[in-house]
């Protein structure tokens, strides 16, 4: 005979709720909803799971930091620590987001289903209540609260015993200070505060969570070799496959090398490892607990699917980074050249203006302006945007008298000729009008058609296009550069080292001087003057003309429209 739930209600009045850990109560009540998980039903830990869990119910703690990777059950983590503080240990709570839309899109799709299927989370929170909305939950001892990083005012208000951060890199400063900061601060009058801060890596040098990991005591998962029994961490360079005759890639050799052995696991046996794994602190004297953990770990993201991951990302610095920071669990360092080796300037090779390979589709020419001379570069572009440097040019002369615009004018009309001996000339010239821009304009009116204004975009990251729609301004075309979207373009182009789509190739002009202009910027992450995050593009040389004008001619070429290029000579 069923209870009746006015007795089912007293009972649960009268006695008290077992203490449980984490992993207990998550074990016990959590139930993985269809809308979140593909592995729906009741809530098992998997074995590297346990300990973050435990530790984040251990009261001794007060600071759990997790830098994880992709695939990997973080966010189930935080859920269950919401529910959990919630059943076991009502207090208020603040879960940190970097936007307020992710953490409206945060309630809807993770917690409401997290909520409607773990009955005993179902029974203490009514979302028919007035009182609870999309981003404030209210229940008995205390309430959960959803912010974004981007709303300053709703972070400096009532104390909170359990602060979660999730998304921490992506967390933004604010005229007030940053915002995980003034978060923090809200937990100080509690003695038994915990705060929980989990998120992927970002930019190395800028990496939020990397420094909170570094500063840990620096948990790292050790799992046994299944053929010679040796502990190690699992990390990307280890994961081997074989290639085809034909070159490309046997996906289905996938294996993992032991460190100690060489031996090769199976995905079978890397699972197997990892449930006998055990997290082992690299700097135990510190009283945050921190654990790091890529996404080779994961039951969810095979070996196979890693590499493919790897071999589709790994000649675009975008898509690097993602692969980077999201399944090794790393932080991301912009490419940049390494001098010591010369590489780009050992490039050069033998061929000339007269002598050009006969793949040169059309030329182009980028101008940059300045106080005392004007710079340009002539470069012939082929299918898949490889590219031949001709020639780079610096004509001297005080750019506010006509007579360096003459010599550029001139320079412009220069005749080349491919090997064969097909005749071209430049078929677009790009000049930058951020310097005497009126006696550009009057310039690029002598190219009839043939040259066309720039002027590089303001922007934030990367919301500017490289290449938008122009502008007729008194009968000249002035088209606007995404200059962060054209940089990282062209470092993308110089990553690729062997002949065909996207390689660059210098001739023997090029100097050692051009090259570290080339190179003269990296990618960096900072706060503008209103304290928000941002990437931008910084010097780390005082001459970077060579860069810029690399970006003019790339721009040329996206406006030639190579894919759909015919070939026939320039007149």
């Amino acid at each position: 005979m069923s209870k009746s739930p006015l007795i089912e209600a007293f009972a649960n009045a009268i006695f008290i709720k077992p203490k449980l850990n984490l992993t207990q109560w998550s074990n016990t009540y959590r139930v993985l909803s269809k809308e979140s998980s593909a592995n729906f039903g009741k809530f098992e830990a998997l074995s590297y799971q346990i300990e973050p869990m435990n530790t984040i119910s251990n009261p001794d703690v007060k600071e759990v930091v997790l830098m994880w990777g992709a695939q990997l059950g973080k966010s189930e983590i935080l859920n269950n620590t919401i529910g959990y503080y919630i059943h076991q240990n009502p207090s208020p709570i603040l879960f940190l987001l970097p936007s307020e839309d992710m953490a409206e899109d945060y309630s809807k799709r993770r917690l409401a289903p997290m909520f409607r299927d773990t009955k005993v989370l179902d029974r203490l929170i009514n979302d028919r209540e007035a009182s609870n909305t999309i981003l404030i939950k209210n229940f008995k001892g205390g309430n959960l609260a959803l912010v974004g990083s981007n709303s300053p005012s709703k972070l400096s208000s009532k104390p909170i015993k359990v602060l979660i951060v999730d998304e921490v890199d992506r967390c933004e400063n604010t005229k007030e200070g940053h915002s995980i900061d003034l978060a923090q601060k809200r937990t100080n009058t509690f003695y038994d505060r915990k705060i929980i801060k989990v998120s992927t890596p970002t930019i190395k040098g800028h990496s939020s969570i990397e420094r909170e990991y570094e500063n840990s005591d620096k948990r790292r998962y050790f799992v046994p070799c299944p053929f010679c029994e040796f502990s190690q961490t699992l990390v990307f360079e280890n994961i081997k496959w074989e290639q085809k005759e034909d070159g490309s890639h046997n996906l289905d050799s996938v294996g993992y090398a032991c460190a100690e052995c060489g031996g090769i696991w199976s995905e079978r046996e890397k699972n197997n490892a990892v449930s006998k794994g055990k997290w082992i602190a690299q700097n135990p004297y510190s009283s945050i607990a921190g654990f790091y953990l890529n996404a080779l770990y994961s039951p969810f993201f095979t070996l196979k699917d890693i590499v493919k991951d790897f071999l589709e990302s790994k000649d675009n610095i975008q898509k690097f980074q993602v692969f980077t920071n999201t399944i090794k669990a790393e932080s991301f360092e912009p490419p940049s050249v390494k001098f010591e080796e010369n590489e780009l300037y050992a490039r050069r090779e033998n061929y000339t203006d007269t002598t050009l390979p006969d793949e040169v589709l059309f030329i182009s020419c980028g101008i940059d302006i300045q106080n005392d001379r004007i710079e340009m570069e002539f470069r012939g572009w082929g299918l898949g945007f490889e590219s031949w440097g001709i020639d780079y040019v610096i004509l001297q002369g005080d750019v506010k008298l006509p007579k360096v615009w003459d010599d550029a004018y001139i320079a412009t009309k220069r005749a080349f000729s491919t090997i064969s001996g097909r005749r071209m000339y430049a078929s677009v010239v790009l000049v930058d009008s951020g310097f005497e821009t009126q006696k550009v304009y009057k310039f690029v009116k002598m190219g009839k058609g043939r040259f066309v204004a720039t002027k590089g975009a303001s922007e934030v990251e990367m919301k500017k296009d490289f290449v938008n729609k122009p502008k007729n301004i008194n009968g000249i075309w002035l088209y606007s550069i995404g200059t962060y979207k054209g940089k990282s373009e062209v470092f993308r182009l110089l990553q690729t080292r062997s002949f065909g789509a996207g390689y660059q190739h210098y001739n023997q002009k090029y100097t050692l001087e051009y090259f570290y202009q080339l190179t003269s910027e990296k990618l960096i992450k900072t706060k503008n003057d209103k304290g928000y995050t941002i990437y931008k593009w910084e010097k780390i040389r005082e001459r970077n003309e060579a860069l810029d004008i690399s970006v003019l001619n790339l721009l040329g070429a996206k406006l030639k429209k190579l894919d759909d290029f015919t070939l026939k000579s320039d007149s």
